[in-house]
């Protein structure tokens, strides 16, 4: 059984369009331990670049954003990992 279920972060059930498809759903204590990563990485982030100065936090936001679009797009286009 994945870990994720274990610990009550995500909860499983059957797909009701195909019984032999499994669905997985963020359950609340899911939505609160994404919440508790989401603020700790916020915070790493500002302390990392606590005296970088606002032109350079600026580009960066930029840049990782684009990176980031740029990522979902090329994975979400990708049905396996290469061999």
């Amino acid at each position: 059984m994945l870990r994720t279920v274990e610990e009550g972060w995500l909860a499983r059930r059957t797909a009701p369009s195909d019984a032999r498809r499994t669905l997985l759903t963020l359950t609340d204590r899911g939505r609160e331990q994404l919440d508790r990563t989401h603020q700790f990485r916020q915070e790493l982030f500002a302390r990392v670049m606590a005296d970088w100065p606002d032109a350079d936090r600026s580009e960066f936001a930029r840049l990782i954003t684009a990176f980031v679009t740029s990522f979902a797009e090329v994975v979400s286009g990708t049905d396996q990992p290469p061999r």
